[in-house]
């Protein structure tokens, strides 16, 4: 469902008329709400109806790799980046600390670990990896998985990849507490929430698939 969609039918359960020139301020209101719930449905959960897969190839000497602009480092799937064709897998430091006591060693080739390393020019984050790629690990592919985040909304045609049901009764909370009728926001938030429960029991019991491997993997030596 599109944004105008979704504001339209807060617009009409507020009793005005979503096609009238005179609730241009409550349009702009209801939008932010709207994106202010897709926020916090991000916040809330790794939903895996959002699950995506990409990977990065290893480079001579680098240590430094952008991931997709769209992932978000905190949802990465298990905290792992896996190589099939070396039955490997990089593995999340448990701290940066911990990570920097490895770098000293100077270690190069196939990486154990990682750590997040801001992000790039494009805004898209990136890791750091380590030991240090070698020739011999030049161009193999690290594959992860991870939660796409629900994007926000922001021209009228933007569609939501969420439930629209739970971001509406959201949103509708949000602007019942600004008109102050808090009846309406407990009941909104209600509905809400419980909705909200039973899709993230229902995301739970929807997970697709876990990475498809040789043998499972161990941390590499």
């Amino acid at each position: 469902m599109a944004l105008s969609e979704i504001r339209n039918r807060i617009l009409r359960d507020l009793g005005l008329d979503p096609f009238s020139s005179l609730v241009a301020d409550a349009k702009t209101r209801v939008d932010d709400y709207v994106n202010e719930a897709i926020d916090e449905v991000n916040i809330l959960a790794k939903w895996n109806i959002l699950k995506e897969a990409a990977q990065v190839s290893l480079v001579t000497d680098t240590v430094i790799y952008s991931l997709a602009s769209d992932a978000d480092i905190n949802k990465i799937i298990s905290n792992k980046f896996f190589s099939d064709s070396d039955d490997r897998q990089v593995v999340k430091s448990p701290s940066d600390s911990d990570f920097n006591k490895e770098v000293i060693k100077n270690d190069t080739g196939f990486p154990k670990w990682w750590i997040p390393y801001g992000k790039d020019s494009s805004n898209a984050p990136q890791i750091r990896v380590y030991p240090v790629p070698t020739s011999s690990e030049n161009g193999k592919a690290l594959d992860y998985w991870y939660t796409k985040n629900v994007s926000d909304l922001s021209s009228d045609s933007d569609v939501t990849e969420f439930q629209e049901v739970i971001i509406e009764h959201l949103a509708k909370a949000k602007y019942a507490a600004y008109d102050q009728d808090f009846n309406k926001e407990a009941k909104h938030s209600r509905t809400a929430n419980s909705l909200l429960q039973k899709a993230i029991a229902q995301d739970r019991g929807a997970q697709r698939f876990q990475p498809l491997t040789r043998r499972n993997y161990k941390v590499a030596q």
